[in-house]
């Protein structure tokens, strides 16, 4: 491609008057006043329903009821994965098993298409292949983060073993290169939540009032 094919799109930046910024700041500051009447008004309505509250016995039972089952689930929890460590290890051990022949696999089939690729072009590769079962395999033993971790994995170290996003980007080895080294852009965990956030609009998660997950 030539430069003369190239066009680059000029994005012309105009400087605010004073006059501009003037009415620009008094219009922000009435926008952060609205909001901050409309976040106080919202106090207040909560306030008012929590005064009407008649807490009696019956309500203070059932607060101890939710209690005493929450730490009940949480330490069940705890027994089941802990019972699930063996197995998850054996499964790790199957797929690491495989890997190499995967590996070899896929070396193949990436240089093969790259040479039907170079011998009769992409359309022509795309057209050849569309009656041949073609795809790379894997054993799942893969750096995770870029697609080797499981949204299941994410979702059983978020609601079945209690870990934050940082923590279970961490113990799973869950990060976007954003998220890794020194100077990272953004925050631990990040890819984490971007499972959970998509599960919850699945469906297939639920949030607690309390910030926590479960399972739907």
């Amino acid at each position: 491609m030539t430069d003369e094919n190239i066009e680059v799109e000029q994005v012309e930046q105009t400087e605010l008057s004073p006059v501009e910024k003037i009415q620009k700041m008094i219009a922000d500051k009435k926008a952060a006043a609205e909001n901050e009447r409309k976040r106080l008004e919202d106090m207040e309505k909560e306030a008012e329903a929590l005064s009407e509250i008649d807490i009696d016995s019956d309500v203070e039972d059932m607060l101890n009821t939710l209690d005493s089952v929450s730490k009940d689930i949480k330490t069940e929890q705890d027994k089941m994965n802990e019972e699930l460590k063996p197995l998850n290890e054996q499964i790790e051990v199957v797929k690491t098993s495989h890997k190499e022949t995967f590996d070899g696999l896929n070396v193949v089939y990436t240089e093969t298409m790259a040479s039907l690729v170079e011998k009769v072009g992409e359309v022509g590769a795309k057209a050849l292949t569309s009656g041949v079962t073609v795809r790379k395999v894997g054993s799942g033993t893969g750096r995770r983060g870029r697609g080797g971790a499981s949204r299941e994995q994410v979702i059983t170290a978020i609601c079945d073993e209690g870990l934050t996003f940082e923590q279970a980007a961490i113990k799973y080895d869950h990060q976007g290169d954003g998220e890794r080294g020194i100077g990272a852009k953004q925050k631990l965990g990040n890819l984490v939540k971007r499972h959970i956030d998509l599960s919850v609009k699945e469906g297939t998660v639920i949030k607690n009032p309390d910030g926590t997950y479960s399972r739907a």
